[in-house]
């Protein structure tokens, strides 16, 4: 996947600052995120480029659904992650 995608990995141990997740994401096409991850309207609207958020968790509530919605960037869940790729 490095050779066709440009990824940046988070060490999920690092607690970012809004500001810094808004600043690595401005020009992503896509962010896989999980729950300490908030995707609110601010940072969907600094991500010019962004054409989908996909999610670790079960749920949405870290995630503007409707901003993102709105901005024609689609919504997904890994939901295999927590059933073994079943």
């Amino acid at each position: 996947m490095l050779s066709k995608f440009d990824l940046t990995h988070i060490d999920k141990n690092e607690n970012l600052p809004h500001y810094r997740l808004e600043s690595l994401i401005k020009d992503k096409h896509g962010i896989l995120c999980s729950i300490p991850d908030r995707i609110d309207k601010e940072v969907i609207g600094e991500a010019k480029s962004l054409r989908v958020i996909s999610t670790f968790s079960v749920g949405y509530d870290h995630i503007d659904v409707k901003q993102a919605t709105e901005r024609g960037i689609a919504v997904g869940r890994l939901v295999t992650i927590f059933h073994g790729g079943k």
